[in-house]
């Protein structure tokens, strides 16, 4: 069963019509080869129009990117995984992992012919990746990989074995990491089996049946798969050193600058303070349009942003009207004014404690009946 949480991120993917595909752990869960994960992984099209829509998903989400690299087409295309921290009460703390481009796995327009479709009770449909596709992407050199490499190929066999096509036997012949299977197969199947040879040639030990022989073989395969892996990932894994080390110089400077300033403050934020104090309606502009909303907590984020918990009551809105509190980047606010309303509470959800934040300015108490 998924989690209500992933069907939160699942459902606002699909709302936004984000070309995703779905892979990673809970995949594999659908798959049938069961892995506990409370993290969701996408493959992506990295093209910007794409790209906009998933930032649609990721707002509604309030969603924000972990440590690096940054959310920007041109890492994508590379080969980086870009992460985020969702704060979205439905989806509080589950981890979006996306990438465009993995090692040894077809460009995605194959992928998304390729893609399984899910209907589950409730109406809701999931696009994710084939076993195929899945089973490529796991050939890491994580050592969880390869167990879940296994178990997917062993679900795919049960589910398919009474009548396989030919483009079953073929992948689980080339693929298939658990001895006996593979031995049994290759006995069944031995004409296919010498055509696959040259592309697998540990087959030859499957059809003697020589298990020793075999897991030795598989062992082997193995190892040669995680350091095709590395090599692959060293020159990615080097960028991404230099951009946390930008990082650490960036943060490091801003750091020295506000101790010589207290100019780092938003400009806004005695009026923000003001505002939830005397619990005063604000009104401001926000990526365009406007917003008119009760404050519920002012802070700071753990990627060092100063952030506005609100409550939405009029306004116009890029994700829709929503009975939350929503969370507004204070550096992309603009003309902040009072509302001219009072509002008596704060929202029955709200939390003076705010999770997403590491530090608060201001907050409203919690509420009571």
């Amino acid at each position: 069963m998924i989690p209500n949480p992933i069907r939160k991120v699942l459902s606002t993917i699909r709302k936004h019509r984000v070309r995703a595909l779905l892979m990673g752990g809970q995949a594999c869960v659908f798959h049938g080869a069961a892995e506990l994960s409370r993290d969701t992984d996408f493959a992506v099209v990295a093209d910007a129009a794409n790209l906009r829509r998933l930032q649609k998903v990721l707002d509604e989400l309030q969603a924000e990117v972990i440590a690096v690299p940054p959310f920007e087409l041109k890492y994508l295309r590379k080969g980086h995984a870009v992460h985020f921290r969702c704060y979205h009460p439905e989806a509080f703390r589950i981890r979006i992992d996306v990438m465009s481009k993995m090692r040894g796995v077809a460009p995605f327009a194959t992928l998304w012919r390729r893609r399984v479709t899910v209907s589950l009770p409730g109406g809701d449909v999931y696009d994710m990746l084939s076993v195929p596709d899945l089973v490529r992407a796991k050939k890491t050199q994580r050592d969880k990989d390869w167990p879940m490499v296994r178990r997917l190929l062993e679900a795919d066999i049960t589910a398919r074995r009474d009548a396989p096509t030919q483009n079953d036997l073929r992948f689980w012949l080339l693929e298939l990491r658990t001895p006996a299977l593979l031995i049994e197969l290759a006995q069944l199947y031995p004409e296919l089996r010498q055509r696959l040879l040259a592309k697998r040639p540990l087959l030859a030990a499957a059809l003697s049946g020589d298990l020793k022989a075999l897991e030795k073989a598989l062992h082997a395969e193995e190892i040669a798969e995680r350091e095709h892996d590395r090599l692959y990932w060293f020159p990615l894994k080097r960028e991404i050193e230099e951009l946390r080390h930008q990082q650490a110089r960036t943060t490091a400077a801003k750091k020295s600058a506000a101790s010589e300033s207290s100019d780092e403050l938003p400009k806004y934020h005695d009026l923000l303070i003001a505002a939830i104090n005397g619990r005063q309606g604000l009104k401001f502009s926000y990526e365009g349009y406007v917003r008119i909303v009760e404050p519920q907590t002012y802070g700071m984020s753990y990627t060092g942003r100063y952030v506005l918990r609100a409550y939405q009551t009029r306004g116009e809105s890029r994700s829709g009207q929503s009975k939350i509190a929503k969370l507004f980047d204070v550096a992309k606010i603009s003309k902040l004014q009072n509302s001219g309303e009072h509002f008596k509470r704060p929202l029955p959800s709200h939390n003076p404690q705010d999770s997403a934040m590491t530090l608060i300015f201001a907050t409203l108490p919690k509420h009571s009946k």
